[in-house]
């Protein structure tokens, strides 16, 4: 059960990283979108994304990770809907910046967990 929760986590994030590189052709336009802001909207997640993971890590360190991973999956799943309900063009890019914050929470949550029954 555990192991299966872990792979979802981790599919998940896979879906959540490649979901909007199938869709830019739809958002460029729906929207209305230059090149230079698909750009910025594909960068804002994987910049946001490199520049939390050691941070999130160590709070699951520290935090229990099992907590993490439920915190962080509810954060996740609101992230996205947020992300998915939004017209203009800034707040998306607010969105699919701060979507990794919530989703590293499980991810690092669900690798702690999954080194912890490792061991």
């Amino acid at each position: 059960m555990a192991t299966g929760l872990l792979c979802l986590v981790q599919v998940l994030v896979a879906l959540e990283f490649s979901i909007v590189t199938i869709a830019v052709p739809a958002l460029r336009s729906g929207m209305g979108l230059a090149p230079d802001q698909v750009q910025w909207l594909l960068s804002a997640y994987a910049i946001a994304l490199g520049f939390s993971l050691l941070f999130a890590g160590r709070l699951a360190d520290v935090l229990r990770a099992r907590h993490t991973l439920l915190a962080g999956m509810v954060l996740f799943t609101a992230a996205s809907a947020s992300a998915a309900g939004t017209q203009d063009f800034g707040w998306l890019v607010a969105v699919r910046a701060a979507s990794p914050w919530p989703w590293i929470e499980p991810e690092s949550g669900s690798l702690t967990s999954f080194l912890e029954a490792a061991v």
